[in-house]
């Protein structure tokens, strides 16, 4: 599941926040926390494969199952609003032709 943790500065340290999840709820992964394009925080934490007693490194991919849907829709509204693609232009297409006409 993806939760997002906000986090100022009277509050616990990512480090902190990342160790308590690892350890409270067995999370494991990757964690990159970024501000205008400026990587604050990035670190990796537990088991990638447990059998093997190999640990998580910061660039193992991971399969992130129906998460990228939510991407996908979100810069396709995004080209949308520009008038950059029209929402029935086919997504495997490298550009739509044509003014872009919104109701």
């Amino acid at each position: 599941m993806l939760q997002v943790v906000m986090v100022s500065a009277q509050n616990k340290s990512f480090e902190e926040i990342v160790t308590d999840y690892h350890k409270s709820k067995n999370f494991n992964g990757v964690v990159l926390v970024a501000t205008n394009g400026k990587i604050d925080y990035y670190t990796a934490v537990g088991m990638a494969d447990r059998n093997k007693g190999t640990l998580i490194q910061k660039e193992n991919k991971f399969k992130i199952a129906s998460v990228t849907k939510v991407f996908t829709a979100v810069m396709v509204m995004k080209l949308y609003e520009k008038g950059l693609r029209s929402r029935d232009c086919k997504i495997t297409t490298r550009s739509c032709h044509g003014r872009i006409r919104r109701p």
